[in-house]
């Protein structure tokens, strides 16, 4: 299968990525620091420029079995200041968006067959030590209103 895989030089993207190569697919790579990606990625894969906050030509989808999208800011590693909130946000709701628009743009025949979204357990909110399963309903919060927006993008 060929690939597109968003998000690759993350904690889940770099052994999804070794595992889809062991198995044979062509994998390429969506990053927005490709120089960086390439040196977290294995030489065997593609890697390729992306603008998660900008338009993304549909032509680049023609050919890929599947996207598996990853890509997202880091919600570690730093103070939410209204700038960080706005580029996690972001990063995750518009550039989900774009591959939705992207593939809607092509003929069905054309299309991947599948589009493969992360989410975040961020959706339940902080609920101190009660047991949250995949039938809890969504939290409130900075990051459950993230995933509502990001899982309504996809």
């Amino acid at each position: 299968m060929r690939l597109i895989v968003t998000g690759a030089s993350g904690l889940i993207g770099r052994p999804l990525v070794e595992r889809l190569l062991g198995a044979g697919h062509s994998v390429e790579t969506w990053s927005r620091d490709p120089q960086q990606a390439r040196r977290w990625l294995p030489a065997r894969c593609q890697v390729a420029g992306w603008d998660p906050d900008g338009p993304l030509e549909p032509g680049r989808l023609r050919g890929v079995d599947a996207i598996v999208h990853l890509a997202g800011e880091p919600i570690a590693g730093g103070r939410w200041t209204a700038a960080r909130r706005a580029a996690i946000r972001s990063s995750r709701v518009a550039g989900t968006a774009a591959l939705v628009d992207a593939i809607a743009a092509l003929p069905r025949g054309d299309r991947p067959r599948a589009l493969i979204g992360a989410s975040a357990i961020g959706i339940y909110g902080d609920r101190g030590d009660h047991l949250l399963d995949e039938d809890a309903v969504p939290g409130s919060g900075f990051l459950a209103d993230v995933c509502r927006a990001w899982r309504r993008a996809s």
